[in-house]
């Protein structure tokens, strides 16, 4: 039973199962008692709207995307859009969790300030000023367990980032912006573990 138990909480610890119900049942044919888990149905395809209306320029609309695929492997594949005259986004991920206990998450991201689009952030008389910059990323995480409550992720990230600014305390738009940029590569590693007793209201650990 305790299992049974174990297993189920590992299950429903994915969102996409955290519907899944357990009912054990005695056949009486075999004597054996039967578990089985009761799924309400559930959207395969997610949409999510929000986004922030403000007295300053720094409005944007959201808009996101969410599709899963269970087969074999469980697939979460995420698109993520903010549009705002001060600030863009794109983000975009695929997660794909395999029975193995192994999973991995390619992803991809861009990121856009555009300064010159919000008047009261360049009040401020800092040099150099910054008035447009595009961050690029792109790479991907790798995770899987290490013992009952612990996990290892490892992350490969590359960049590609690009400033346009200004040294001149006052700007017009004939000017030539200076150009900065920066590219790498990041390599990380990362070791979680939990020793509480619940994993809601734990009460020790």
């Amino acid at each position: 039973f305790e299992d049974i138990k174990d297993g189920y909480f590992r299950l429903v610890s994915e969102e996409y199962f955290s519907n899944a119900f357990p009912n054990i049942v005695f056949d009486s044919a075999s004597h054996l008692f039967n578990l089985k888990l009761t799924r309400r149905p559930q959207k395969n395809f997610q949409v999510e709207l929000g986004g922030v209306i403000a007295s300053r320029d720094v409005s944007n609309f959201f808009l996101g995307f969410n599709y899963y695929h269970f087969n074999n492997n469980l697939l979460h594949a995420y698109a993520g859009f903010q549009l705002g005259n001060f600030y863009k986004s794109v983000v975009t991920k695929v997660r794909l969790d395999f029975p193995f206990q192994f999973y991995m998450e390619p992803k991809l991201s861009y990121n856009q300030w555009n300064y010159l689009a919000n008047d009261d952030l360049l009040k401020e008389s800092n040099t150099p000023t910054v008035l447009k910059r595009i961050n690029r990323n792109y790479g991907g995480d790798f995770g899987f367990p290490l013992a009952k409550s612990s996990k290892a992720i490892i992350s490969i990230e590359g960049m590609n980032n690009v400033d346009q600014y200004s040294n001149e305390e006052v700007f017009i738009s004939s000017d030539t912006l200076d150009r900065l940029q920066l590219t790498g590569l990041n390599l990380g590693i990362a070791f979680t573990s939990t020793t509480l007793n619940r994993k809601q209201y734990a009460s020790a650990g």
